[in-house]
C-alpha cells in the first residue's frame, strides 16, 4: 500500500501564537555518577579524541543555554492557533488566548489573522509595547518565513 504526503494549503493552516514565559524554567544536569573514559578507536589519536570532546561539550553548554533563554523553548508556556479574523487575547475566560489572572488587563487586545498575515492591535489603556515602545496597531508577521520574529510585553 502507499502512502501519499497532502500538502497543506497555506490558506488553510492557520498561524500559530507562541507564548513565553518572563522567566526561563532552569534545568541543571545531574551530578554524581562516574564518567568512564572515553576509548578512542584504533589510529586515533588522544588529543584528536580530546578536542572532539571539547567540541561536543562545548556545543552543549550552548544548547542548554540557548533553551534556558527568556524566549527559548524551556520558558515556553503556550501555543495558540489563531483563527481567520479577530482573536481576542486577555486574563478574561471569553479570550481566544488567555493570558494567567493579573498578568493582563480582561481584554488586551486582539491578534487580527488574514491569511498569513497577522496583526495585534492593543485594546485601550493596555499597555503593550515592542522593543519599549508603546503598540496600538503592528503587523506581527506577513508569511516571511526568514523575518525576525515581534516580541510584545503587557
Amino acid at each position: 500500500m502507499r502512502y501519499r504526503r497532502k500538502a497543506v494549503s497555506s490558506r488553510l493552516a492557520p498561524a500559530l501564537l507562541a507564548v513565553f514565559a518572563s522567566t526561563a524554567l532552569l534545568m541543571t544536569p545531574r551530578s554524581g555518577g562516574s564518567a568512564e573514559p572515553a576509548k578512542t578507536p584504533a589510529g586515533t589519536s588522544t588529543a584528536a579524541a580530546s578536542s572532539y570532546e571539547q567540541e561536543i561539550a562545548a556545543w552543549h553548554r550552548e544548547r542548554i543555554a540557548g533553551l534556558k533563554r527568556e524566549d527559548g523553548w524551556l520558558s515556553l508556556v503556550g501555543l495558540f492557533w489563531l483563527d481567520e479574523g479577530e482573536n481576542r487575547f486577555g486574563s478574561g475566560a471569553g479570550n481566544k488566548v488567555i493570558f494567567p489572572e493579573g498578568s493582563a488587563p480582561a481584554v488586551a487586545g486582539t491578534f487580527e489573522r488574514h491569511g498569513k498575515e497577522v496583526r495585534v492591535h492593543a485594546a485601550p489603556g493596555a499597555a503593550l509595547t515592542h522593543d519599549g515602545q508603546p503598540v496600538t496597531d503592528l503587523v506581527l508577521t506577513s508569511g516571511d518565513p526568514s523575518a525576525r520574529p515581534v516580541q510584545l510585553a503587557l
